[in-house]
């Protein structure tokens, strides 16, 4: 006998709901610049961040992803929590929550990264960020 698939859960009491995505991402500033990455599926640039499943410690996912797809290796210790901020993500069709990290990168480093492109965007170029990057230059510069 064939499982039915059950429809997910759009709706309560006539409100709609939105599914929750949880990151931990990356606030790398070097003088009014952020470090920020745009991937081959996306237009705009956004914070370097790697998805938080169930379980898993913001902290330690961060980390993990700056070593292995950034080759940033540098003590857990130095990831300082700065803020978390929720937003619509893929057209409100989600939320976002960002739980951000700042850390001090040092100047002699170049990454290996298998990202699209990775780049210093100065602050001011609002129009070329995503909105949760958006949020978080007003909510903390």
């Amino acid at each position: 006998m064939k499982k039915s698939k059950r429809k997910p859960i759009t709706h309560i009491f006539g409100r709609r709901i939105q599914r929750m995505v949880m990151r931990a991402c990356l606030v790398a500033q070097k003088d009014s610049s952020l470090l920020l990455i745009k991937s081959r599926t996306q237009p705009m640039w956004y914070f370097p961040s790697t998805k938080i499943r169930k379980d898993e410690v913001p902290e330690q996912v961060l980390y993990k992803m700056l070593k292995e797809e950034l080759g940033l290796s540098m003590p857990i210790t130095s990831l300082g929590y700065l803020t978390t901020i929720i937003d619509p993500f893929y057209e409100g069709r989600y939320k976002v929550m960002l739980i951000c990290f700042s850390i001090d990168i040092p100047e002699s480093w170049h990454s290996y990264t298998k990202i699209a492109e990775l780049a210093w965007i100065n602050k001011d170029q609002l129009e070329l960020m995503a909105p949760s990057v958006q949020s978080l230059i007003e909510k903390i510069f």
